[in-house]
């Protein structure tokens, strides 16, 4: 599949991510208050490495700020009569308002950072939430210590970076867990778009095939010019070869992936593994319709 040089407008799917594990914090897992070296923008950063198992330690991220001499705002959405996030009411809170508890009661819970990684003196976690992810890197850096097991849970936000994507991990809640090895996971949902050229060959020495795909994400600015849409990113992925049954992988792909209309685009909801740089794709039954299950005789689970 060539890479597209043009941004293509479309509709964000699912793109998200869990991880369980054993927190690793490294010499620069939290940078506090830095300054910006081209404006008065002062920041803080997070990166946090969860190992989820065999050495895979997976890294997800904070970062927020502000400026220090301008107005600051913060964009959120409020809340409908149901007390459900309402998307298409959005608004601002200024700066200094980011913790007035009458505004907060205002604006929808998705616009929220939650951190439970605290204990109550009866043995129970509480929660604490944030609007910002400045003030959350501020109490994660008091607060969360080294091999704490935590169950970790976010957005994956594509953008460009000197002519390659590169993915950040963004996390939206951090929670202690006592969960046992055997639980640990780094796993993502990803809607991809695919086209007649998506399928690539066997890799025999690692066993995969290489899907090569769109993901769809918001993008404000390309190369410094203003986007401001949602456009597509070109994406490989790796689909796991059933090594016992190697015609079942076959089957899947002839079935789900492989798109028969030379100009035509097929829309596929995956799960799968994130693997240090790289993610392993599965498809997942359990959401599945009725009129899908003849997945399960293709040995998927």
């Amino acid at each position: 599949m060539a890479k597209k040089k043009e941004p293509i407008p479309l509709k964000k799917g699912v793109s998200a991510f869990h991880l369980i594990g054993k927190v690793k914090i490294g010499d620069n897992a939290f940078s506090i208050d830095s300054e910006s070296s081209s404006s008065d923008y002062i920041y803080s950063r997070a990166n946090i490495g969860v190992d989820t198992g065999n050495g895979n330690v997976v890294y997800a991220n904070l970062m927020g700020g502000y400026f220090a001499e301008n107005d600051n705002v913060i964009y959120v959405h409020g809340k409908d009569e149901n007390d459900k996030d309402d998307y298409s009411n959005s608004f601002t809170v200024d700066w200094e308002d980011r913790f007035d508890e009458d505004i907060l009661k205002t604006v929808g819970k998705g616009c929220f950072i939650s951190v439970g990684i605290e204990k109550t003196s009866k043995g129970k976690t509480f929660t604490k939430t944030f609007l910002s992810a400045y003030d959350a890197i501020e109490y994660l850096s008091e607060h969360l210590t080294n091999d704490t097991i935590v169950s970790v849970r976010g957005n994956l936000q594509y953008q460009y970076y000197q002519d390659s994507v590169t993915v950040n991990k963004n996390i939206t809640s951090i929670y202690i867990t006592n969960a046992e090895p055997e639980k640990y996971c780094a796993k993502f949902e990803q809607t991809i778009l695919l086209d007649s050229d998506s399928i690539g060959k066997l890799d025999k020495e690692k066993g995969t095939y290489t899907i090569d795909a769109y993901i769809v994400d918001y993008v404000s600015k390309i190369d410094g010019e203003p986007i401001k849409q949602n456009v597509s990113f070109f994406k490989s992925f790796e689909l796991e070869l059933n090594k016992n049954k190697p015609e079942l992988t076959k089957k899947v792909l002839d079935k789900y992936f492989k798109v028969k209309k030379k100009d035509g685009i097929v829309e596929l909801g995956v799960e799968g593994v994130l693997q240090e740089g790289a993610s392993i794709t599965t498809v997942s039954i359990d959401d599945l319709p009725d009129d899908l299950k003849d997945l399960l005789e293709l040995e998927l689970i």
